[in-house]
Formats: C-alpha cells, structure tokens, sequence
C-alpha cells in the first residue's frame, strides 16, 4: 500500500497529507500462480467529479502484459480520504492485527 500526495491532483479542501492511494498485490489467475493485480484510488476533492478508481492485473514475470483493466471515474463523492487519530481510550489492534 502507498498513500501519495500526487503533484498532478489538487484537492479543495486538502483534509489529508495525501491525494492517491495505489494498493498491489499478487495472486492467482486461471490457476496460474504470480499475477500481480493493482488498484489505484484518486480523491481529486469536492465535489468529486474528478475522483477516479483504476484496476489493472499484469500477467506473471517483469513487467508482464496487461490481462485486465478497468479504469473509471467514480461517483461524485465515492472517494474520501481522511486521517484517523485516536483519542485516550480508542481500542489499539493487537499484535496479530485484531482488535483488542
């Protein structure tokens, strides 16, 4: 997972140190092993209407070929990001990522 601040989007009103969320990872497709899919979330601002969601799987090895995409703007809105801060007595996640 990486959260970015993407010099390209320019957020009215900036609530969050980042703009873009980009998530990777691998799997299984038509029982091959080592496809690599990755999602790609863009909160552009208010009203929303430049919001995007993209998804591409690539194809096993380097830089292997794209096998599915789907890029698409999202509904105004769809997309927020924000920061979460606990206060004193929010429950923590344990150790093993479940919470307490």
């Amino acid at each position: 997972m990486v959260c970015r601040d993407d010099p390209a989007v320019n957020p009215v009103p900036p609530t969050a140190p980042f703009d873009t969320l980009t998530l990777i990872g691998s799997g299984r497709w038509n029982g091959v092993d080592g496809y690599i899919i990755t999602v790609t979330l863009v909160d552009a601002g208010e009203p929303g209407r430049l919001d995007s969601i993209s998804l591409v799987v690539r194809g096993p090895g380097a830089g292997g070929p794209i096998v599915a995409s789907s890029p698409a703007r999202s509904r105004p809105g769809g997309t927020t990001r924000r920061t979460t801060r606990r206060h004193a007595g929010a429950a923590r996640p344990a150790a093993n990522g479940v919470g307490k």
